[in-house]
């Protein structure tokens, strides 16, 4: 499903009870798969490639494109096994309800992302039950969405770095509901953010489980940023140590 355009905002949507399977999404401005209000989606063994980068307000000069987007609450859906290369803004994201069509029962689980301009995982408003585990994460804020760019690129957050395997964010304090677990993945090399890079209250990061991951950064300064605090690759037992997180990872 291949195609260039920016007046839609997707290639494809689909709400309920819908299985994708080995289908290839490319060289396209918009979203890839993107949706509101969805529940029993499974998206397995896709590819996402060159996915974003059209206008989405002509006047302030912001570009967009995630390859697969959950808007306004979803529930029960799995991402699995597939592949993420070259795209503009995230590779999965859940996004909107704010607190109120809260996510909930959402997997991505085996897949690679490889240079995806804001994160692999844009862990963005509230949510319950996620688990974002046994993925293979590569090369943050590289690829396409960086061309003519000056870092750090410019975003809602400026002039913070972007860039990141997982970005938390836009979480109101106290409104998180639930768990999100981030485990046995591998983060590799995210040279203008970090792997992890959170900028919620500290008091809803205490449902963030991270363990049995694998770091690896020899690229740039930073590789966490949790409790308000950021941790360079140096910093990692200090890091454990102050946070409790990742007991049980490593840093190569």
């Amino acid at each position: 499903i291949e195609g260039v355009l920016w007046g839609s905002r997707r290639l494809v949507g689909g709400r309920c009870h819908l299985i994708f399977e080995h289908l290839s999404f490319r060289n396209s401005g918009v979203h890839g798969y993107q949706d509101c209000g969805v529940s029993n989606v499974t998206i397995r063994a896709c590819n996402f490639r060159h996915i974003g980068g059209a206008v989405w307000n002509r006047e302030l000069r912001i570009r967009f494109g995630n390859a697969i987007e959950f808007w306004d609450g979803a529930t029960d859906i799995v991402v699995e096994d597939c592949t993420f290369d070259d795209i503009y803004d995230s590779g999965v994201t859940h996004q909107g309800g704010e607190n109120r069509n809260i996510p909930r029962r959402l997997r991505f689980q085996r897949n690679v992302f490889d240079r995806c301009g804001m994160a692999a995982y844009e862990c963005r408003e509230p949510s319950s039950e996620i688990s974002f585990e046994h993925n293979i994460c590569r090369n943050a804020g590289c690829g396409f969405s960086m061309l003519g760019v000056v870092g750090p690129r410019q975003s809602e957050i400026h002039p913070m770095p972007m860039g990141h395997h997982i970005f938390v964010w836009r979480i109101d304090p106290g409104t998180q509901p639930g768990p999100v677990y981030i485990r046995h993945n591998t983060f590799s090399e995210s040279p203008n953010g970090s792997a992890i890079f959170s900028i919620i209250d500290p008091v809803d990061e205490r449902w963030l489980i991270l363990d049995h991951n694998t770091y690896q950064q020899t690229k740039g300064n930073g590789l966490i940023r949790l409790g308000g605090c950021d941790y360079a690759p140096s910093d990692f037992q200090r890091y454990q140590q102050t946070t409790g997180q990742d007991r049980n990872s490593r840093l190569l």
